[in-house]
This record gives C-alpha cells, structure tokens and sequence, in this order.
C-alpha cells in the first residue's frame, strides 16, 4: 500500500502535445503519442480503473491508474494518438 501511495498518489499525470508522463517521487516515466502501439482498460479488480499501455519499439508496459482528476482525458488522447481534440 505504501508503494503505491508514493508511486501513484504522490506522482501527477501531465499531457502535452508531445506526449504524457507520470512524475513523481518513484516514477518518472515519458511516452510520446506517436511511440503507443496499444492501450487496453483493464477490468476493475477492487480498486480504481487502470489502462495499460504498449509503446516504443520493444513494447514497454506502462501501468497508469486512473486516480488523477481529468484522467479520462487520456483515454481520449490515446483513442486518438495525439493531444485530446473534443
């Protein structure tokens, strides 16, 4: 529980034209829109939603709980591959 408040609770989610990225105490991770290969939702488990990202060419994973105000944004953003355009 403890890694998880410092890792998510304590980090922010930034979206920019470029890209996003989670910064925070643990984590510090950029992914640009044009290096996600896929994004899924996963199933919620108990706990908050959480999207799961594919990019770059060796397929990272990144894990992000959407936890953060205006988090649905990203979906958006990823649903279109660039900065959300309503």
């Amino acid at each position: 529980a403890a890694y998880f408040a410092a890792r998510f609770c304590l980090a922010a989610l930034v979206l920019d034209d470029d890209g996003f990225r989670l910064r925070g105490p643990l984590v510090d991770r950029g992914v640009p829109w044009t290096s996600v290969v896929g994004w899924s939702r996963l199933p919620e488990r108990g706990g908050p939603a959480v999207v799961r990202i594919v990019h770059g060419p060796e397929r990272r994973h990144l894990t992000i709980p959407l936890i953060y105000e205006d988090s649905h944004v990203l979906e958006i953003g990823l649903g279109q591959r660039r900065f959300p355009r309503y």
